[in-house]
């Protein structure tokens, strides 16, 4: 490796750093880089001002470095820099950067405010952290709260290279819903193949928040589901218990019924009164007699 001119820092504290050249290709497969540059700033020490001592990389004429226990880096370059060509039968590098540009960068674009349901990038890129989660069916890590997106760098001993993108910074407004969450829902609308619902509870805590529900025909029970009637199911105006399974299409949660001690724990019969639970599908009114089905939660004699 060359040593180069020292730079002209604007931080607060020294930070020796080593560029590298012409790195293995093991190196380049763990750093997650496909091809290496010919041209950029030429290998060697920088001293900038920063507080930890860490090896930095190269890369498209920029280098970066990720200080130890920090969310932020350095980035500096000097634009390209030509290496001599072999003709002329030179050993040089590149020329000499003068003065480098320095800068310290936030990682996490704390300008960034994401809110529930908002692609915050893929699994194969990223961990979610907290105020986030992967969905399985797609690879792709959602925002649960609101907040700003954060993106912290691997710990330096991790085998898992994969940066943590999390949602922090904003103060939750109660409960949110997320991926196994109990919670307790209006159905608002009834069709087909699904009904909405506006959730009302996350376990035993009243949102704050307007959330919007989802359940599928797929979702309503665990048997028999190509024979699920959601008009025998539900009914505007039920109150269902249901488990958070995703957050779906339009930032609306998937929610699913398909357990015993989820469904309907409370309707109303046509004549307004509230009616009793008789079987795992059938409510009662008490004033009429009328039965009417539904999907009920799990009936206590």
């Amino acid at each position: 490796m060359a040593t180069t001119s020292t730079p002209q820092p604007d931080s607060s504290s020294n930070l020796s750093i080593t560029v590298e050249s012409n790195p293995s290709d093991s190196r380049l497969s763990e750093l997650g880089i496909q091809s290496w540059p010919k041209w950029g700033c030429p290998p060697g020490k920088y001293m900038l001002k920063f507080e930890a001592e860490e090896t930095c990389y190269l890369v498209k004429g920029k280098v970066k470095v990720y200080p130890k226990g920090s969310s932020e880096y350095v980035e500096f370059g000097a634009g390209k820099q030509k290496a001599a060509s072999d003709q002329e039968g030179s050993s040089k590098q590149g020329q000499s950067l003068g003065s480098i540009h320095c800068k310290i960068k936030k990682m996490e674009e704390a300008d960034e405010m994401v809110t529930p349901g908002e692609v915050l990038g893929k699994a194969t890129d990223l961990k979610a952290g907290k105020g986030a989660y992967a969905a399985s069916h797609n690879n792709t890590i959602y925002a649960s709260l609101t907040g700003f997106r954060r993106i912290q760098a691997p710990p330096p001993a991790s085998n898992d290279k994969r940066p943590t993108v999390e949602v922090t910074g904003h103060k939750a407004h109660g409960p949110v819903p997320e991926p196994g969450s109990v919670v307790i829902a209006r159905v608002t609308k009834v069709m087909a193949r699904t009904a909405s619902a506006d959730i009302m509870c996350v376990g035993p805590k009243s949102v704050r928040e307007k959330f919007t529900g989802i359940i599928r025909q797929q979702d309503v029970r665990a048997t028999e589901i190509d024979k699920v009637d959601m008009h025998l199911s539900f009914r505007p105006g039920d109150i269902v218990r249901a488990v958070v399974l995703s957050l779906g299409d339009a930032r609306a949660y998937y929610l699913s019924t398909a357990k015993n001690e989820l469904g309907v724990v409370s309707a109303e019969s046509s004549a307004g009164a509230t009616m009793v639970p008789i079987s795992w599908t059938e409510m009662q009114c008490p004033l009429t007699g009328q039965i009417e089905l539904r999907k009920v939660a799990k009936v206590v004699n």
